[in-house]
């Protein structure tokens, strides 16, 4: 249904006087035929074909097709949207006359002329005449809004009536010719849908009216209303309600429901209770002040008839929320295919449900769903890690959203360059496929001459291919020789596939270390926080930083662990997904280093690794998703 504006509308009838309501006479034996037939069934065009056999077609000017009554309808909204046809004998009624059409008022619609032929004879939405020559008016009831009704006048040459939906609702007394004059024939402006004219030079019984209510012109189902809407319900919150509702069925289709709200229980929907037309099944209302309000709802289908309405619901809203403030601070920093960006000094009276991350290559822009790059959601870090498309200047803009769906304005702006992403082939340190499946030596793949040797461990299935299998007694573990290809001091990733027997301890993974000291550790669990951790050394035994998740591994399962250091930031990734990143005063020793798998400990790693790789720059997430499931060759 074709959706015109809220409210309801527009009256009908034919404004004629009295209200004496006398039936004529009962029709002849030989049915009547019209002068003029519309059926409107075009749907194309500007050509209105007359279907009554007299030739008297209509020329379209400034319509609009829509879903009619019976098939297709001509949609009267826009100015000096009318169909003319040309004054000819035919039209030119003298002693009676009947005047139908099938009509949909939209809101507001007015009681300018539907149908006529200017003064001698013509129906309005609010009025209907005749002129004999003195012009004598009768009115009916108003008419409801998108909803399909039939009005009809007739004229015998003793009694004006008026009918809507087939039954006489007024009458008057009047006598005389009816005037004749050389203008048009006119379906005019009048706001609202028409389908269905005919125009007689007899009046027509009450039956025949009847008879022609219920037969299209030119043949066609009816076009039913739409369903009653069932399902709706509403939750209360501070300062809104939110409805959501089961979506109705139609013959031809919905376009769209109306949501009316009011104060008072069991009320009647009207012009001054419709908040809205919407195409979705859900509707947000943002109130001033909190109270009790009461929601119903109906479809709209592509011809614009309304459906039954919805049984009403009730809500007792809260006091409203004030929105809330955006941050004061936006921060960023560039890598390599990625940004990131974290933010603070935002804040809200009630708390935070999500921050909307917004981005653009242009300065000065303004937040919108094409700029949305991510929505963070609470609780976590007031931070994201942005995969970019490409190296490039970006701006960004952060959106607090409140728990009642309130979003703050926009930051200020902040700004950051990114590089390309690492070259892979030449960044590539060390890379164990593990799929020697026997002896100690695994070989290393990068090229760089990084064997390890295997103390103390057994081969295993893997995640791809075989794996190390560190045993229950706790003393197996790879080391490489020394290499100046471990260093990495511009930069770092490594990562592994682990597959832990155990879920709690202090049980180191992945390690880098010179004669001088432990550079860094990769845990599969902390002794604190039982997730994985990144540990990173101040040049003696103590901690420097300290990076710790507190999802633990599920043991039993493989699982993809990547750290990353670059800028004084490491980020911890879990199964190719950023689980937490934080800045560190951590320098890395420019020695030459060794690296380590696992070692002898009090809480020794037990289980299985596969797929071990290192990196001396930062890989991006896109980079890091790809390795992780691209087996060391």
């Amino acid at each position: 249904m074709r959706n015109y504006g809220g409210g309801l509308a527009a009256c009908a009838g034919l404004l004629l006087g009295a209200t004496l309501l006398t039936a004529p006479p009962a029709a002849a034996a030989d049915e009547p035929v019209p002068v003029l037939a519309y059926g409107m069934d075009e749907g194309t065009g500007t050509v209105v074909a007359d279907a009554s056999g007299h030739g008297n077609t209509g020329t379209a000017t400034r319509t609009t097709w829509t879903d009619g009554k019976y098939g297709k309808a001509i949609a009267l909204t826009a100015t000096a949207s009318r169909v003319i046809a040309n004054d000819v004998p035919s039209l030119r009624l003298t002693s009676a006359m009947t005047v139908e059409a099938w009509v949909n008022p939209m809101a507001g619609g007015n009681s300018n002329v539907i149908v006529g032929k200017g003064t001698p004879y013509n129906l309005a939405a609010s009025r209907g005449s005749v002129q004999t020559p003195a012009t004598t008016q009768v009115s009916g009831p108003r008419l409801p809004a998108y909803t399909w009704s039939h009005l009809a006048t007739t004229y015998d040459g003793q009694t004006l009536r008026l009918y809507v939906n087939g039954a006489m609702v007024a009458s008057k007394p009047v006598q005389g010719a009816i005037t004749v004059t050389a203008s048009a024939f006119a379906v005019s402006q009048w706001g609202g849908l028409v389908d269905e004219v005919r125009i007689y030079d007899t009046a027509l019984s009450e039956a025949q009216i009847n008879a022609d209510m219920t037969t299209p012109v030119t043949g066609g189902a009816p076009n039913s209303p739409p369903t009653a809407l069932e399902g709706l319900a509403v939750v209360p919150g501070y300062g809104r309600a939110g409805l959501s509702w089961q979506a109705s069925t139609d013959d031809a289709g919905i376009t769209g429901y109306q949501v009316h709200r009011s104060t008072a229980a069991n009320f009647t929907p009207s012009a001054s209770t419709l908040l809205g037309t919407v195409t979705s099944t859900s509707y947000a209302d943002v109130l001033q002040s909190r109270g009790t309000y009461h929601y119903r709802v109906a479809a709209i289908d592509t011809s614009g008839q309304l459906g039954p309405l919805s049984e009403p619901v009730s809500a007792q809203v809260m006091e409203p929320d004030n929105p809330p403030t955006p941050p004061s601070s936006v921060s960023t920093l560039g890598h390599g295919g990625s940004a990131a960006v974290w933010w603070d000094g935002a804040s809200d009276d009630r708390g935070f449900s999500a921050s909307e991350v917004h981005r653009s290559t242009v300065s000065g822009f303004t937040p919108s769903a094409t700029t949305l790059v991510a929505t963070v959601p609470e609780p976590s870090w007031w931070e994201h890690l942005d995969p970019v498309p490409a190296a490039d200047t970006y701006y960004y803009r952060i959106i607090m959203v409140d728990r009642v769906g309130q979003r703050s304005a926009p930051s200020q702006e902040a700004v950051v360059t990114t590089r390309p992403e690492p070259d892979l082939s030449q960044t590539l340190a060390l890379a164990y496929g593990m799929n020697e499946g026997t002896g100690t030596t695994v070989r290393d793949g990068s090229g760089r001459g990084n064997d390890g040797t295997a103390y103390d461990t057994t081969w295993a299935d893997g995640r791809f291919g075989t794996s190390v299998r560190f045993s229950d007694d706790g003393d197996g573990w790879i080391s490489t020789l020394p290499s100046t290809s471990l260093k990495m001091t511009e930069g770092m990733t490594v990562s592994a596939w682990v597959n832990p027997s155990q879920e709690t301890g202090t049980r180191p993974m992945l390690f880098k270390w010179t004669n001088a000291k432990t550079d860094f550790r990769v845990f599969t669990s902390d002794g604190g926080p039982p997730g994985p951790s990144i540990v990173a050394f101040d040049g003696t035994s103590s901690y420097g930083s300290r990076l710790s998740s507190y999802r633990t591994l599920p043991v039993g399962v493989w699982s993809h662990l990547a750290v990353t250091f670059e800028k004084g930031t490491f980020a911890l990734y879990i199964n190719g997904e950023l689980e937490m990143r934080r800045g560190s005063s951590f320098s890395p020793s420019d020695d030459v280093a060794s690296f380590g798998i696992a070692g002898p400990t009090v809480d020794p790693f037990i289980g299985k690794v596969d797929e071990v790789r290192a990196y001396t720059a930062a890989l991006s997430p896109a980079q890091i998703r790809t390795l992780m499931e691209t087996p060391v060759p």
